[in-house]
């Protein structure tokens, strides 16, 4: 049993620094000098940034 809850920290630490490093990429391919983890384009078609 410990070992499974070590996998599963271990595993869901990788997976958000390889989320983390995804949106850096794209971030930087979209020409932006400011960091959004998300597009502004996909942002403004909900009424709140916390909804998308």
């Amino acid at each position: 049993m410990k070992k499974y809850v070590k996998y599963t920290i271990g595993f869901s630490g990788i997976g958000v620094l390889i989320g983390l490093a995804i949106s850096l990429v794209f971030n930087y391919l979209n020409g932006s000098t400011t960091y959004y983890p998300s597009s502004p384009n996909f942002v403004n078609q909900f009424a709140h940034p916390l909804t998308a």
